[in-house]
């Protein structure tokens, strides 16, 4: 195994509601496999 994450959480807060976007996530990458992490960008998204 190359890459291994486990128990990711990211939340960000819209006033004073936090809103959850990723909970306990886990992720592999075994060597040779190709990754692509896609998403909205933009001012309002560089926290």
């Amino acid at each position: 195994m190359l890459l291994e994450l486990k128990d990711i959480n990211k939340s960000y807060f819209q006033g004073k509601q936090e809103m959850p976007v990723l909970k306990n996530v886990n992720f592999s990458v075994e060597e040779g496999e190709y990754v692509a992490i896609m998403g909205p960008s933009g001012p309002e998204n560089q926290h």
